[in-house]
């Protein structure tokens, strides 16, 4: 058999990729792209770059001094399918006097007709408060252990920014904008107030009142609102997002410690309501007292379009109608929702149809005091929710949820407080609380057995349960997340089986004790086997409804004791 002959090499110039039309060169590199493998897969020929370069629709820009030249020559016709462009400035490497002239670099060369394909322009900024020199705290860190004395001094640094170099320049920003009248979607990083407010906020106002195709605005710095008026003539104009500078926005945030807080003042809830057809507003503090449960409810009465709002931090003026006998430095905390709690809203109509109250902060720093105060819950439900619920022909709310930890906090024994909060849950179709605790050390009063049997028929199962004398560090394991929170839910009722729940393994006896009699399925009805967590945390004997947790002030702390009668002066168990 004659040996058979092999195959000759293709040629470098021969290896063509086959002709395809741009909408499936388009899905293959949206499929390719999902992979993180884009980068990978232009730079393996000219022909594949040529390709990747024409079917490309956004595109992330680093500003960088070294990019200039590059910009200079073809700017962004290399991209002709570009429609999205996300802008990065690093402050340390392009200083706030320079930025100016890099912001619109990418589109001065182009055409008119180019830039119009533009529709959506995104800006990140990182910022930096101190700076120092690398492994300066580390070091530190060492001298620190090997010091037997005093303390070592603190690491000096090298280059401080001021606050006013913490936010785009407004006359650059407004002539990039010109520049791109086709945008619908504006994005502007988080920043500090301008230095010169009239006149620089007027002219950023000036450029966006000319993009009249725009939907999606996100402004830097509550400072701007009162100038919202000027974009009251924009017919798309239905999604407003505010959002000042947050700690986690700044390298070494300290040193903006002192810094003028960004209010959102009368006159910027004034700005905001003459946008009379947005459907979607959100708005973001940066610290407690810069929004107001009472700016919130203007925005319910006069924003007749709003489909969502979404506020991140609250303030309250719940403490005015707390008893004088309250010590209003405990309690300032407890009546706001701090920064990293967020309040979402969905309407229809003006009547509110969904409501959830969750915990958005790092979880890695996370403080076992991050809790909501059912007393604030509560009061939110009377001042804010219900107006905009209970009014016929509202329909019922779709769900209510409370994905933080909730507290007895703010609360009052004789149960007076619960009323508003029960009216609300009676006009919720669903109802779940990830965390519920029921410690008299949050309450700080006395909490009974029936009391909390109270709370969990109407709220149902949470997540998680802490009562008694648990530590923070303590908790019960009700439900797993997706099952349902009725209280009666058993298996074979729809219901998963339950499976034993994983401890943490610093959970005390107290509470691997507790959670036993949960997880034990033999020990009747839920409602039974919750009376029986509560025997077992102390509330055992006599009758269930007559005994109760009870609290001590020791050493400027609420602490928890046992349980006792309520003719009981055993201190004995006192933590």
């Amino acid at each position: 058999m004659p040996p058979r002959a092999k195959p000759k090499p293709i040629k470098a110039s021969a290896r063509r990729l086959p002709e395809l039309p741009g909408e499936i060169w388009s899905l293959i590199i949206q499929r390719v792209d999902r992979c993180s493998e884009l980068r990978g897969v232009r730079l393996a020929s000219k022909q594949l770059c040529t390709i990747v370069d024409s079917q490309t629709t956004q595109l992330r820009i680093r500003l960088t001094p070294d990019s200039s030249r590059f910009w200079r020559a073809r700017g962004l016709l290399k991209w002709p399918s570009c429609t999205s462009v996300t802008l990065v400035w690093d402050a340390l490497e392009v200083r706030h006097a320079d930025v100016g002239k890099y912001l619109s670099q990418p589109f001065a060369r182009i055409t008119l007709e180019s830039r119009q394909h533009v529709s959506a322009l995104t800006v990140e900024a990182k910022f930096y408060g101190r700076v120092y020199e690398e492994g300066a705290w580390s070091d530190y860190a060492e001298r620190w252990e090997a010091a037997s004395g005093d303390e070592p001094p603190s690491p000096q640094p090298v280059e401080t920014f001021d606050e006013d170099t913490m936010h785009l320049p407004a006359k650059p920003l407004a002539a990039l904008l010109r520049l791109l009248p086709g945008l619908h979607t504006v994005r502007l990083p988080p920043g500090t107030p301008f230095q010169h407010p009239h006149l620089d906020t007027y002219m950023v106002m000036s450029a966006l009142q000319t993009l009249t195709h725009l939907r999606d605005l996100t402004l830097p710095s509550f400072d701007l609102a009162p100038d919202l008026t000027k974009l009251s003539g924009l017919q798309h104009l239905t999604h407003l997002v505010l959002q000042p500078l947050k700690e986690h926005d700044v390298e070494d945030y300290s040193s903006l410690e002192g810094m003028e807080p960004d209010v959102l003042q009368v006159e910027g809830v004034d700005g905001i309501c003459s946008l009379q057809r947005l459907k979607h507003l959100e708005l973001y503090s940066a610290a407690v007292d810069q929004i107001f449960d009472t700016d919130v409810r203007e925005f319910l009465d006069e924003l007749p379009a709003l489909e969502r709002l979404v506020v991140g931090g609250l303030a309250t003026e719940m403490l005015d109608e707390l008893d004088d006998d309250v010590e209003a430095d405990e309690e300032f905390d407890r009546s706001n929702l701090d920064e990293n709690y967020q309040l979402a809203l969905d309407l229809s109509g003006g009547h509110i149809t969904s409501i959830d109250l969750s915990y958005r902060g790092p979880h890695r720093h996370r403080s076992t005091t991050d809790v909501v105060s059912l007393g604030l819950v509560s009061y939110l439900a009377r001042t804010l929710l219900l107006p905009h619920v209970r009014s016929a022909p509202a329909p019922r709310v779709k769900a209510l949820s409370l994905r933080c930890e909730v507290t007895l906090g703010l609360t009052d024994a004789q149960g007076a407080w619960l009323a508003p909060l029960r009216e609300l849950v009676e006009r919720c179709e669903a109802v779940a609380v990830q965390g519920l605790d029921v410690t008299p050390r949050e309450a700080m009063r006395r909490v009974t057995a029936a009391e909390v049997e109270t709370l969990l028929r109407l709220f149902g199962k949470p997540q998680r349960l802490r009562l008694g004398n648990m530590t923070e560090m303590d908790r019960v394991r009700l439900r797993r997340r997706r099952e349902p929170p009725s209280l009666e839910c058993e298996p074979g009722t729809g219901c998963p089986a339950r499976l034993p729940a994983r401890l943490h393994g610093v959970q005390s006896q107290l509470a691997k004790a507790v959670q036993a009699v949960w997880d034990d399925r033999a020990g009747g009805s839920e409602l039974q086997r919750l009376r029986g967590m509560m025997q077992a945390a102390g509330l055992g004997g006599g009758p269930g409804a007559d005994r109760a947790w009870e609290y001590r002030r020791v050493t400027c702390r609420w602490q928890c004791m046992n349980i006792r009668d309520e003719d009981s002066d055993d201190d004995s168990d006192l933590d």
